[in-house]
């Protein structure tokens, strides 16, 4: 990816955090929207202390090192675990529930 393709790339983030801003996602605390390099050479999202809405120029994101990234995807995948635990919990807990609602 040449370096312009960046720069699309985060003009178009930008332009996703203003678009975000007009539906009415602006509280400051309601996510996030982020682009990863697929090449590596770094991760983009809203720094903070500012309002989708002032997310203007590629100057309003910040770039993460590597080192950050990683990070991040250890906590995705620590987060995920915790998803499909909760996920196999809560089906266990509907069969029986289901299995409670049967005729004995």
């Amino acid at each position: 990816m040449a370096e312009n393709d960046i720069a699309t790339q985060l003009d178009e983030l930008c332009a996703a955090h203003r678009i975000l801003a007009v539906e009415g996602h602006e509280d400051r605390t309601s996510g996030h929207v982020s682009w990863r390099d697929p090449e590596g050479r770094g991760f983009w999202m809203k720094r903070s202390q500012i309002g989708m809405d002032e997310v203007l120029t590629p100057d309003d994101l910040n770039a993460t090192s590597d080192t950050l990234t990683a990070v991040a995807k250890i906590a995705y995948q620590y987060t995920l675990s915790l998803r499909q635990g909760l996920a196999i919990a809560n089906l266990v807990n509907t069969a029986g529930s289901i299995a409670g609602m049967l005729p004995h």
